[in-house]
């Protein structure tokens, strides 16, 4: 475990990630209770490269750190913006109706994972517990199903979309079938 807690702190001092002294032993504790988690898991397998693995964890809580720094940070000196702008209807409507033109053409397997986590709010964990599946498989699944999704917002915005759009249908309700693998 000493090993292991030095391997952390080392990913954590890291000069590159910005982690004040006096927060990151709160990212090491976040890390060590993820790798503990991970390795005692019911149903894991042993990881084949504990450094391998304690490493992954630990880059992707400092940049989950950074993540929530950013979004916290106020640019003192600009004004804050109470009133939405006149477009702001408009533009809420356009993004809702891309956003249900590129689910519409998604594979039924992609819906079906999206609806299961970003609606129900499903843990990857929870979904493979539903459906048989490892977390590993379906955190694979979604990169992909995320990868077509943009390939498909690609094509919309370059003109090059095909199909009408699905009559108001919310690709996201529906039934809990089964995400098939792609």
């Amino acid at each position: 475990m000493r090993r292991v807690r030095k391997l952390v702190r080392r990913v954590v001092r890291f000069r590159g990630y910005y982690i004040p002294a006096d927060e990151r032993a709160d990212v090491v504790q976040e890390v060590m209770l993820e790798v503990w988690r991970s390795v005692s898991g019911a149903g894991s397998e042993a990881p084949r490269s504990v450094e391998a693995l304690v490493r992954s964890i630990a880059y992707r809580r400092c940049v989950d750190w950074m993540r929530r720094r950013r979004a916290s940070r106020a640019i003192e000196g600009l004004p804050v913006e109470t009133a939405r702008g006149p477009d702001a209807e408009y533009d809420d409507a356009e993004q809702r109706r891309l956003g249900m033109l590129i689910l519409a053409r998604l594979r039924p397997p992609c819906r079906e994972l999206f609806r299961l986590h970003a609606v129900l709010h499903l843990s990857y964990r929870q979904i493979g517990e539903r459906l048989g599946r490892s977390e590993g498989a379906l955190r694979t699944q979604m990169c992909e199903c995320l990868k077509e999704a943009r390939e498909i917002h690609r094509r919309l915005a370059a003109g090059r979309g095909t199909g009408a759009d699905p009559a108001g249908d919310d690709p996201m309700t529906g039934s809990d079938r089964e995400v098939r693998r792609p």
